[in-house]
């Protein structure tokens, strides 16, 4: 019988351990919950309107270079975002890439904290800030 040993056990934990990384500061990005999943499209990035990625408000195919400001609907609403796409995206909480501005890396996902949500105003989805 195959006993279970320290070294077996702790790769079985270390293979089921969620990493999450708080950047403090201005622009506070948080991990979401770990219950949650983005479901944004393979190679979109997405805004969502609840911390949990539900709510859709607008999603984007990666590499466009060209800041959009979010419609008026959208605008200040976002809580989450997920980014499934190849390229860092930027997103600003003033329109034309103003103000302060959150990077949104590849492949990643995360919530915009208590005091950064319902700000987002425009963004790209390349070359991050």
């Amino acid at each position: 019988m195959d006993r279970p040993t320290p070294a077996k056990g702790l790769k079985k934990f270390a293979a089921v351990i969620t990493v999450s990384i708080a950047l403090t500061g201005a622009g506070v990005l948080s991990a979401a919950p770990a219950v949650a999943a983005n479901h944004c499209t393979t190679n979109y990035v997405c805004l969502y309107d609840y911390d949990n990625y539900t709510g859709l408000l607008t999603s984007r195919f990666h590499g466009a270079a060209t800041i959009f400001n979010l419609l008026p609907e959208w605008a200040d609403k976002a809580a989450s975002w997920g980014n499934d796409g190849s390229y860092d995206a930027g997103l600003w909480d003033e329109p034309y890439a103003s103000g302060a501005c959150w990077e949104l890396p590849t492949k990643s996902s995360g919530w915009f904290g208590t005091f950064d949500r319902d700000r987002a105003e425009s963004w790209r989805t390349v070359n991050g800030c």
